[in-house]
Parts: structure tokens; C-alpha cells; sequence
């Protein structure tokens, strides 16, 4: 079986595999920082260590929005890169899912859509997070939020 988070934006359900997520909160500010790319709405203080938060609103073509008091913020591992951090509406349920309902996205162009997932009540986009950014906009995020921790 394949574990993974159930999500909502808007009216898209997404899923994220549960060996990348390390919890969910309730939404707090997300602070911008100037040089970040722009699918990197800004940084959460998370146990004092500035995370940057990926805006998969934008990623999927979504309108941006400010955060709501009822978004969650879906804190994951990111392979070599660390953490970083994902808003979404709602985080809803942990499911397991047979693997042979999680077909590969073979024709995606985007590396952060691993696969889709047939189910009984839907389809689900299964996301690799740590995908999620190229090399150079991670560069570009790790230098601005140690840019804008030297200058606070």
C-alpha cells in the first residue's frame, strides 16, 4: 500500500506521500522575501528555522490568495534540500492506496506530478514535493531567505 495525505485547493484534491510529510498546522503569516522565485510565496518561522513555503496554488494555475485562518500548512521533507513548507484549503485524510491505482504521469511535463490515483470517489494528483523546485530556484530561495536573515 502507498500512504498518502489527501489535500484540497480549492476544488483540486491533491495527495502527498506520507513518507514526506513530517506534520500538519494551522496556517500562520507567510512572510515574503524579496528574490525568492515567484512559486515561492515567502518563509514560515517554524521552530525558529525560517522554512520556505511553495506556493502550489500558483504551480497548478490557481489564483493566489492570502492565507485564511482555516488553511493548513503541510510541513515536508524535501530530499537534499531540507524542509520547506505547503499551504493548502485543507489537509483532509491519510489514506492507503493499492500501488496498481497509482498510475506514473509519463506524459507530465511538470517533475512534481508523480502519478495520478484512481479512486472510487475521484482522481487525485499524487505530488513529489521535493521535485517542486529546479536546482536554480532553490538556489535562488536558500539565497534570499539567508540574504534576508542576515539583514533582520
Amino acid at each position: 500500500m502507498t500512504a498518502l495525505l489527501i489535500v484540497s485547493l480549492d476544488e483540486v484534491s491533491l495527495a502527498l506521500p506520507v513518507a514526506q510529510v513530517i506534520e500538519v498546522v494551522r496556517a500562520v503569516a507567510i512572510t515574503p522575501v524579496p528574490g525568492c522565485p515567484d512559486v515561492v510565496e515567502g518563509v514560515v518561522n517554524v521552530r525558529g528555522e525560517p522554512l520556505p513555503a511553495y506556493d502550489l496554488r500558483g504551480r497548478f494555475g490557481l489564483a493566489r490568495r492570502a492565507v485564511h485562518r482555516d488553511d493548513h500548512l503541510v510541513i515536508v521533507d524535501v530530499g537534499a534540500r531540507g524542509s520547506a513548507v505547503v499551504r493548502v484549503n485543507r489537509a483532509h485524510e491519510l489514506r492507503d492506496i493499492a500501488p496498481e491505482l497509482v498510475a506514473g504521469a509519463t506524459s507530465s511535463t511538470d517533475p512534481l506530478i508523480r502519478g495520478l490515483a484512481r479512486l472510487h470517489d475521484g482522481l487525485l494528483v499524487v505530488c513529489d514535493l521535493a521535485a517542486f523546485l529546479t536546482d536554480l530556484e532553490a538556489e535562488r530561495t536558500a539565497h534570499a531567505i539567508a540574504t534576508r536573515q542576515e539583514t533582520t
